[in-house]
């Protein structure tokens, strides 16, 4: 009886051992040939958790973002982030004000802006600073606004040019940039015919 239960329990320890072997790995995706990855990987290295190549977007990714968006602005980001939570409401978010210095697109804007995220987040998708950020609003009467599509809509205005900084979750911060000046990024998106993918 032994005999055959140690039989059975080599037979059941191969089969586990071959399941692992033979089963699919996830790998990263290389960029596509017409989107290369910028190489002025400011941060340095790349992220392993990243489900895309961290890369600076292309115009026709900019102009999807701003058709996404109903603020463009350019400003600066004051004071730390701060972790709320609004009366009637459960649920946490966190509070940024920007101080507009123009409006690239959308509406007239001017003052302080305040940017709600949800989640009481530990690392802030806005850190203080100057930027071009894309904007959509909470609705009418709130006068409150989100970041559109998280990092990809934040752009940060640095001495080497408009940098993104790339998701990284709980790694260290990933920052690319396409060199070019603040001046140059607002004309472009200025410029820019806002697209919506068909699906959306």
């Amino acid at each position: 009886m032994k005999r055959v239960l140690t039989i059975l329990l080599i037979g059941v320890l191969g089969l586990a051992v071959y399941a692992i072997v033979s089963a699919p790995r996830l790998v990263a995706t290389p960029a596509p040939a017409s989107q290369p990855v910028a190489t002025n990987l400011i941060g340095g290295g790349s992220d392993p958790f990243a489900w895309s190549p961290c890369i600076f977007p292309t115009t026709a990714q900019l102009a999807e973002l701003a058709g996404f968006s109903d603020l463009v602005v350019v400003g600066t980001v004051e004071g730390a982030a701060q972790v709320v939570t609004p009366p009637g409401i459960k649920q946490q978010f966190t509070r940024y004000t920007l101080q507009v210095s123009s409006v690239l697109r959308g509406p007239s804007a001017s003052g302080v802006l305040t940017i709600m995220e949800s989640g009481g987040v530990v690392h802030p998708i806005l850190s203080p600073g100057p930027q071009i950020v894309f904007l959509f609003s909470d609705g009418p009467g709130t006068g409150t606004y989100t970041v559109t599509d998280g990092f990809a809509g934040i752009f940060l205005t640095r001495s080497t040019g408009m940098t993104r900084e790339c998701p990284h979750g709980a790694n260290p911060s990933v920052f690319v940039s396409d060199g070019s000046s603040e001046a140059a990024f607002s004309a472009e998106i200025q410029g820019l015919t806002p697209t919506r993918p068909p699906h959306k």
